[in-house]
């Protein structure tokens, strides 16, 4: 099976049933458009993977936004495995994951603070306050 058919497939009848389907949708689309879609799923090797990985950092996403297009990806491949009777390995097992951006310490400055509560109505600025 193609990695585009199984994405269609997973799409179609996996992704509907989902909280955040759109989002997931989105993510498959992203998929789709790889250049790995047209290759045979059993064909696409770890080292793939972590092309595709490092190109999507390289490309400015976001660590977190990486991780969750390959945990995407590898429940695809768990899907085929376990559901669909497709005889394949889950190449995106076993590769590192991007580390998420250190959390930001910055406050607003006291100059923000006020331009902020100027620009605000009265009846909002009386519930910031």
């Amino acid at each position: 099976m193609r990695l585009n058919s199984a994405l269609n497939r997973y799409l179609v009848t996996i992704t509907p049933e989902k909280k955040g389907a759109s989002v997931e949708s989105y993510r498959i689309g992203k998929w789709l458009r790889h250049p790995l879609a047209s290759e045979l799923m059993a064909d696409i090797r770890r080292r793939d993977i972590v092309s595709a990985r490092d190109d999507m950092l390289m490309q400015g996403l976001a660590p977190t936004s990486v991780k969750n297009q390959l945990y995407l990806l590898s429940n695809v491949y768990r899907v085929a495995a376990d559901e669909w009777d497709v005889d394949v390995v889950n190449p995106v097992a076993g590769i590192r994951m991007p580390k998420n951006r250190p959390h930001r310490t910055r406050s607003i400055s006291l100059e923000e603070e006020r331009r902020l509560l100027a620009a605000c109505s009265p009846r909002i600025r009386s519930m910031v306050i």
